[in-house]
């Protein structure tokens, strides 16, 4: 286990939770941000990810192993900006905004 980095320590002292994704070169976009997944009466329903479900709840997510990802410009986007847009669960004028870095 690596040690914990300052922020981390700093949520958890905080009482906030943190949700932990551990980047790696298969990860993709949908298993990050989420998918569609099969709904049990033969059709399909969105399911967030990790990421868009911290969003969602206001939570502090860690990614860790980011230089593994195959999404490095993807994640200078979100971060230089600020929002997430997904259709359904956001405003289009607003998106998905993140709540902590």
């Amino acid at each position: 286990m690596k040690p914990a980095t300052p922020q981390v320590v700093d949520c958890r002292q905080a009482g906030r939770s943190m949700g932990y994704v551990n980047l790696h070169g298969s990860m993709d976009f949908e298993a990050l941000v989420g998918g569609s997944v099969p709904d049990g009466r033969g059709g399909y329903r969105f399911q967030p990810g990790p990421l868009l479900q911290a969003m969602l709840d206001g939570t502090a997510i860690f990614l860790d192993e980011m230089n593994l990802s195959e999404m490095p410009e993807w994640f200078n986007t979100l971060l230089d900006e600020g929002v997430l847009q997904v259709p359904g669960y956001s405003d289009p004028a607003n998106g998905v905004r993140q709540a902590c870095l």
